[in-house]
């Protein structure tokens, strides 16, 4: 029914032009500033979760109210199947969710960006997910910023780069923050060429939830992946990229 109306609608648009009323604006920035100054919030992230099941979203909200603990308090909007507001009523309380991330509920890992104004949001333009990445196996040498920088680059949108400050506390590998586009399988490791010839480096995800280790895919597990019985049969199923 909903569709039909929709339907009906956009076409009723495309043949019939706007009338005197129609043609009539409203300034929703005098209205924004009238939310402001009674209290409204502002700060809003918007967000899905990548599952194929249905869930329930009040349990969602009850759960990472829990988690979170905003000190000014938070609230959700459900804004559609599989699309969701958290409205917050002070900025450091949004940073700090998106600075933690990647969050999940039921262990299926959630897509959340903050809302630009003015901009409307649908399913599809989430997509970006926020993990640190730890990189293993680079030479002494190349345990650099520079180094974490490129990898980085390669691998998604880089935010930041730890390569440990160059002191004993380093470790042997370096960390790239990085959006990773969950449209794509996770990528295992990547080639990189030296003068001495090509090397191989392995990615561990930290904060991995659940993911399909036979896709790669981060919307489902192997027991729902179309292609697993026949690369099960095949012997071909991914091995399970590392999480730290």
């Amino acid at each position: 029914m909903e569709s039909s109306v929709r339907d009906l609608t956009t076409a009723l648009g495309e043949r019939l032009s706007l009338t005197a009323e129609e043609e009539v604006g409203v300034d929703l920035e005098v209205a924004d500033e009238v939310d402001l100054a009674s209290g409204h919030s502002r700060y809003c992230l918007v967000g899905k979760v990548l599952t194929r099941k249905r869930y329930n979203m009040e349990a969602m909200e009850n759960t990472l109210a829990g988690v979170w603990r905003p000190v000014k308090g938070m609230h959700m909007r459900v804004l559609g199947q599989n699309l969701f507001a958290f409205y917050f009523f002070h900025p450091v309380d949004m940073q700090r969710v998106l600075a933690v991330g990647p969050w999940k509920f039921s262990n299926h890992v959630m897509v959340l960006q903050e809302a630009q104004n003015g901009r409307r949001v649908t399913t599809d333009d989430l997509y970006e997910v926020l993990f640190w990445v730890q990189i293993h196996g680079l030479p002494p040498d190349r345990l650099t910023t520079t180094s974490g920088k490129r990898i980085g680059e390669e691998l998604g949108r880089l935010i930041e780069v730890d390569d440990g400050g160059g002191d004993a506390r380093g470790g042997e590998y370096i960390r790239v923050r990085v959006a990773i586009d969950a449209r794509k399988p996770l990528r295992r490791g990547m080639k990189l060429s030296l003068r001495s010839g090509q090397i191989w480096v392995d990615f561990r995800y930290e904060r991995l939830p659940n993911f399909c280790y036979c896709c790669g895919m981060l919307d489902h597990v192997e027991w729902d992946c179309e292609l697993s019985l026949d690369m099960e049969a095949q012997g071909r199923c991914r091995r399970k990229p590392d999480g730290g």
